[in-house]
C-alpha cells in the first residue's frame, strides 16, 4: 500500500494536505466569485452611465427636434423668404437658449438643394447639401432626422444637421428644414464634461462614421472629423443601436513609438439620433479594485497555507522529534546502554511513551544486573567444584576453594569454618588474607580446657 511506504511525517503531511485541499479551493472559488461580481459590477455601473449619458442627449435632441418641427409648419408647402428669415431667426435664438449653437439655417427643396439661408451666405444657394444622402431617406418618407458630422456650406465647419420635413397642403413632403448645429459650442458637448472616470477615464459622443464629436479627455479636444481610434468598431455598434460593454486597444504616446493599453468601455446608442456615447477607462484603473481584492486574496490565501504548513511542522516535530530520540535511545539500550534513556518532560502520550520506555530500561538494567550477579556465583561454583576435584587432602581442598571464592567474589579475606561431629560447634579449616579477623580468645580457651 502506498501510505504503507511513507514516513509517519510524510503520512501527517499528506492528510493535512488533503484535508486543506477541498478547503482552499472553495475558500479561492467564492474569492473569485466575489472578484468576478465586483468586476461586473463596475462594467455594468459604467453601461448604466452610457445609458443615461444618452437618454439625457436623446432628451435634448428631441427637444431640438420639436422646436424645428413646430416652425416648419409654414400652411401650404415652402415658405416665401419673407417668411423664411424672421421664422429662421427666431428659431436660432430658441435654439441658442436651450445651448444649441447654430452656423446657420437651410431651407431645402426635395433633392437637398438649398433654396434660402439664414444668415445670408454667398455662394450657398444652389448648391446640395453636402449630407443631404444621409438625411434625404428619413426626410422625404416625413420624417425628422439628425445627421453625422459633415461640412457646413462655404465655411466647412464641422457640423451636425438636424433637420424636419416641411409638408403642403395635403401633407406631403416638399422640402426640409434644416439647422447646423456646431456641437463643439452647443451644451451637446457641455453635457458630458461633468462626467468622472477617474484619471484615465473619458467620454465619447461618436457618429454613425465613427467620427468623434465630443471628448471629456483633458487637453484632447477632438479636431474636426477626427475618428475615434476603432472607427469601425464604434459604427457598428452606433449601426446596431444596442447597448454593450467590452475591452478595446488604446495607442499612446509618440507616433513613432506608441504604446497600446488596453481600455474597458462603455456604449450606449442615441434613439434620436445615429451617435452613440462611449465611456472609456484603463483596465487597470477600472479594475483597480478587483486587482487589489485580487491580490489581496492570494496574499492572504499564500499567509493561510504558509501559516497551516508551519503550524503542521511545528506540530509534526513535536511528535516525530522525540520518537526519533527513542529510537536512538532503543538501540543504545539494545546495545547495552541502559541509562541513555532521554527524559522527555511531557503530559501526553510521547510522555507516557517516554516514561514506560525508562520503566522498561530500568527493568532490563536489573535483569542484567541480576543476571550478573548469578552468573558470578555460578562462575565461584564452578570454580569451586574444579579446586575440590584437584585433590583429595581436606586442608588443600579447602583453601584452593577458598581462593577461588576470594578471586571469583573480589573479596580480599575470607574464612571457612567446619561444623564439629555433634554439630554444635564451628572449626575454622581455612582462612586467607587478615588473620585477626577470625581470631576468636574464648574459642581458644575453651578448647585448651
Amino acid at each position: 500500500m502506498f501510505l504503507s511506504r511513507l514516513t509517519l511525517q510524510q503520512r501527517i503531511g499528506l492528510l493535512v494536505f488533503l484535508g486543506l485541499a477541498p478547503g482552499l479551493g472553495l475558500f479561492s472559488w467564492l474569492g473569485m466569485q466575489a472578484i468576478n461580481d465586483s468586476t461586473q459590477r463596475t462594467l455594468e455601473e459604467r453601461q448604466t452611465m452610457a445609458v443615461t449619458l444618452a437618454s439625457h442627449l436623446d432628451v435634448t435632441l428631441t427637444h431640438t427636434l420639436s422646436l424645428l418641427r413646430r416652425h416648419a409648419d409654414f400652411g401650404a408647402g415652402m415658405p416665401s423668404e419673407q417668411l423664411f428669415r424672421p421664422s429662421s431667426q427666431h428659431v436660432r435664438s430658441l435654439l441658442l437658449d436651450t445651448g444649441i449653437a447654430t452656423r446657420g439655417m437651410f431651407l431645402l427643396d426635395d433633392r437637398g438643394f438649398v433654396t434660402l439661408v439664414e444668415p445670408d451666405q454667398p455662394g450657398i444657394v444652389g448648391a446640395p447639401l453636402a449630407v443631404y444622402s444621409e438625411i434625404g431617406p428619413a426626410l422625404r418618407a416625413g420624417l425628422p432626422i439628425i445627421s453625422s458630422l459633415g461640412d457646413a456650406p462655404a465655411t466647412g465647419d464641422a457640423v451636425a444637421f438636424a433637420a424636419v420635413p416641411i409638408f403642403d397642403a395635403v401633407g406631403n413632403p416638399v422640402g426640409s428644414l434644416a439647422a447646423a448645429v456646431d456641437i463643439s459650442e452647443s451644451f451637446i458637448s457641455g453635457f458630458i464634461q461633468p462626467t468622472s472616470l477617474g484619471r484615465t477615464g473619458y467620454t465619447e459622443l461618436i457618429d454613425l462614421n465613427g467620427v468623434v464629436l465630443a471628448r471629456t479627455e483633458r487637453g484632447r479636444p477632438p479636431e474636426a472629423f477626427e475618428k475615434s481610434d476603432h472607427p469601425e468598431r464604434f459604427s457598428t455598434l452606433v449601426a446596431q443601436r444596442d447597448a454593450t460593454v467590452g475591452v478595446c486597444h488604446r495607442c499612446h504616446g509618440p507616433e513613432d513609438q506608441p504604446e497600446r493599453s488596453k481600455d474597458v468601455f462603455a456604449f450606449a446608442p442615441l434613439a434620436v439620433a445615429a451617435w452613440g456615447v462611449m465611456l472609456r477607462q484603463s483596465e487597470e484603473e477600472a479594475f483597480a479594485i478587483a486587482d487589489q481584492l485580487r491580490t489581496r486574496l492570494v496574499l492572504l490565501g499564500s499567509l493561510v497555507i504558509l501559516g497551516v504548513f508551519s503550524l503542521v511542522w511545528l506540530v509534526m516535530q513535536g511528535v516525530v522529534r522525540p520518537i526519533k530520540v527513542l529510537t536512538a535511545a532503543s538501540a543504545r539500550v539494545a546495545a547495552g546502554n541502559f541509562d541513555a534513556v532521554p527524559l522527555l518532560r511531557r503530559r501526553d502520550e510521547i510522555g507516557r511513551l517516554s516514561d514506560a520506555f525508562g520503566a522498561m530500561a530500568r527493568d532490563l538494567a536489573s535483569i542484567q544486573k541480576e543476571l550478573l550477579v548469578r552468573n558470578g556465583e555460578l562462575l565461584a561454583l564452578n570454580s569451586v567444584a574444579t579446586a575440590v576435584g584437584q585433590s583429595l587432602e581436606l586442608e588443600e581442598v579447602l583453601g584452593l576453594a577458598l581462593e577461588k571464592v576470594l578471586e571469583v567474589t573480589g573479596e580480599e579475606a575470607g574464612g571457612i569454618f567446619i561444623a564439629d561431629e555433634k554439630g554444635e560447634r564451628l572449626k575454622l579449616a581455612s582462612m586467607a588474607g587478615y588473620p585477626s579477623l577470625f581470631h576468636c580468645p574464648q574459642a581458644a580457651s575453651a578448647e585448651a580446657r
